[in-house]
C-alpha cells in the first residue's frame, strides 16, 4: 500500500488513514509522537499497570533494485532518523519502565 499510487496508499486516502489508526496501528503503537505516546502510557498506567515497555520502531522501505552501504547518505540519514528517534524514546520512560532496542 505504501508504494502505490492509487487511492489506497494512506496519505492520499484520509478515511483509509482514519480507519488505519484507529484499529491497526492503535493495537500496536503507542503514539505517532511524544505527546500521543505519553497520554497512551498514562491510560495504561491508569489502569494498574506498573510499567510500560517503550520502542522506537522505524521501517526503511528502500529503493527496489538499489544497494546501499554504510557510507551512503541515504544509509547514514535512516541511521540518524533511528537514532535520534531511540533517543527520544528513551526520555520517554518512567521508573519502571523498559526501552526494547533493535
Amino acid at each position: 500500500m505504501l508504494r502505490s499510487n492509487s487511492i489506497l496508499h494512506p496519505d492520499r486516502n484520509i478515511p483509509l488513514k482514519w480507519l488505519l489508526k484507529r484499529t491497526f496501528y492503535a493495537q500496536f503503537c503507542a503514539g505517532e509522537n511524544g505527546l500521543e505516546v505519553k497520554r497512551t502510557v498514562k491510560g495504561v498506567k491508569d489502569m494498574g499497570f506498573a510499567g510500560v515497555i517503550l520502542e522506537y520502531a522505524s521501517e526503511v522501505m528502500g529503493n527496489e533494485g538499489v544497494k546501499l552501504g554504510a557510507d551512503d547518505a541515504l544509509t547514514k540519514a535512516d541511521v540518524e532518523k533511528w537514532r535520534t528517534g531511540m533517543l527520544e524514546t528513551v526520555t520517554m520512560a518512567e521508573d519502571g519502565d523498559f526501552v526494547a532496542l533493535k
